[in-house]
C-alpha cells in the first residue's frame, strides 16, 4: 500500500494536526504502508518542528513548489498535480 498525503501548513496547525491523526491510524491498519507527505517547500521546512510527530510515521516528504499566495490554491494546486508528481499506484488519502 503507498498512501500519499497533500498539506500546505507550515504554521503546524488543525491541517497537519488531522493529517497527524489519519497517518497514525493508518499506520495502525498497515504498518509497513508507503506513506508519502507531498507539500509545498515552507510546509516541508516545518514538518520536523511540529508539536507532533508527523514526521516520525512518513516515509517520504516531497516540497514541491506552489506559488499560488494562499494556501488554499495551494493545496489544491498540489492536489491536481499529484498524477505527475508520485510515480506508480497510490491511494490518496485527505488529511481532513
Amino acid at each position: 500500500l503507498h498512501a500519499v498525503y497533500v498539506l500546505v501548513d507550515p504554521a503546524g496547525g488543525r491541517y497537519a494536526a488531522m493529517a497527524y491523526l489519519s497517518v497514525r491510524a493508518l499506520r495502525r491498519a498497515h504498518p509497513d504502508a508507503r506513506v508519502t507527505l507531498v507539500c509545498d517547500p515552507p510546509t516541508a521546512a516545518a514538518v520536523p518542528g511540529f508539536r507532533f510527530p508527523l514526521g516520525e510515521h512518513l516515509t517520504e516528504v516531497r516540497a514541491e513548489p506552489a506559488d499560488m499566495p494562499h494556501p488554499r490554491a495551494r493545496s489544491f494546486y498540489l492536489k491536481t498535480r499529484l498524477r505527475d508528481l508520485v510515480a506508480g499506484d497510490f491511494a490518496y488519502l485527505d488529511c481532513d
